[in-house]
């Protein structure tokens, strides 16, 4: 049940649905996942990847050749956490804990791309507070997210930088602050590019940058 559970919420998340019908937490199927990951699942993600890369100026150049699939752990802590925020359960929320504590890093494109294209969802969610822990956990996992969802003080991470030296990702994230400014071209003028696609907090700043 916990698989055809996940099947169904990254169906409907493709098309922007927050609605799981059921937590992902049996032990067994976590492993399989990662261990022989189901067909289905992995398309399902590839579309997810590919639902992203299509909002990005030249994101196709970066389509990966395969995706991780401890990117289905992520999809199943988020899974959990949309859950959990009409039905508070601590089982749950200790086997979720347990979860994004042992996901991978991600250190590499593909997987940064994954991950990414599940918990840039992130921010149409308000979890309890006892379940922040697990946004965080999934957070420092993918600094490509975090730079999605900003905070004051947060230290560049060289995994960012690196993920920023591909032109797509440094445009769309450039593009995702930029805007927040009434032209571009004074966008441009007050911050300049390496430091717009370098800098985490981009949004912040520019809304200093703008009242000054």
């Amino acid at each position: 049940m916990s698989i055809r559970s996940l099947a169904i919420f990254l169906h409907r998340l493709r098309t922007d649905e927050l609605t799981p019908v059921g937590p992902v937490s049996d032990g067994a199927t976590l492993a399989r996942l990662v261990a022989e990951p189901p067909p289905a699942l992995a398309a399902l993600l590839a579309a997810h990847v590919e639902a992203l890369l299509a909002t990005w100026p030249g994101g196709a150049s970066l389509q990966p050749r395969s995706i991780p699939a401890s990117a289905l752990w992520v999809a199943a802590a988020l899974n959990n956490l949309i859950w959990a925020v009409q039905r508070p359960d601590p089982r749950l929320l200790t086997i979720t804990l347990r979860l994004t504590e042992a996901l991978p890093v991600a250190d590499d494109l593909a997987t940064a791309l994954a991950y990414h294209s599940l918990l840039r969802h992130l921010a149409r969610i308000d979890p309890t507070e006892d379940w922040r822990p697990v946004v965080q956990r999934m957070l420092e996992r993918c600094p490509l997210s975090s730079a999605w969802l900003p905070r004051r003080q947060q230290p560049l991470s060289s995994l960012l930088l690196d993920l920023l030296r591909q032109h797509p990702v440094q445009a769309a994230l450039r593009d995702r602050w930029l805007i927040l400014l009434p032209e571009l071209i004074v966008a441009q003028r007050i911050v300049p590019l390496a430091c717009a696609t370098a800098n985490a907090e981009l949004g912040l700043l520019l809304d200093d940058l703008r009242v000054q």
